[in-house]
């Protein structure tokens, strides 16, 4: 008998670091719950092998079975690793839950992507907030 429907959205982006040209692979799943109402969003990445045989495809399509399958990232043959998560209710989007990755890899890959933090700007968002906007953004 089924008591709810799961519905699953995957999407991502390719990237390129600003300063130092690393291909990035960047992804967000996200979970709907009917019963419940609620999303579930994880926002991941992981580094792209730079050579030409490097399939994006099979990589994509290994995190999202991994966490449809409710396993651990871990798991994954190629290093992914999760941004942040969070979980919304309801057509208020109430938060219930919310993870961000540590503040020294946010702002790493903050510095990979967007090069050093502009200075004597004190009055727009911090680097790491600029990463996780972007990331909603372009997943």
């Amino acid at each position: 008998f089924q008591s709810d429907h799961v519905r699953l959205f995957a999407s991502w982006s390719f990237g390129f670091a600003a300063t130092n040209g690393i291909p990035r692979l960047y992804f967000s799943v996200a979970r709907h719950s009917a019963a419940e109402n609620v999303w579930a969003v994880d926002l991941l990445h992981c580094r792209i092998p730079p050579r030409a045989g490097a399939d994006w495809n099979a990589i994509s399509c290994e995190v999202v079975a991994l966490l449809a399958e409710g396993r651990c990232l871990s798991a994954a043959l190629c290093g992914a690793a999760r941004l942040g998560s969070f979980q919304v209710r309801g057509g208020s989007w109430e938060l219930l839950r919310c993870d961000l990755a540590r503040r020294p890899d946010a702002t790493g890959l903050a510095r990979e992507l967007f090069g050093p933090p502009p200075r004597g700007c004190p009055h727009g968002p911090s680097h790491e907030l600029r990463l996780f906007q972007w990331l909603l953004a372009a997943t």
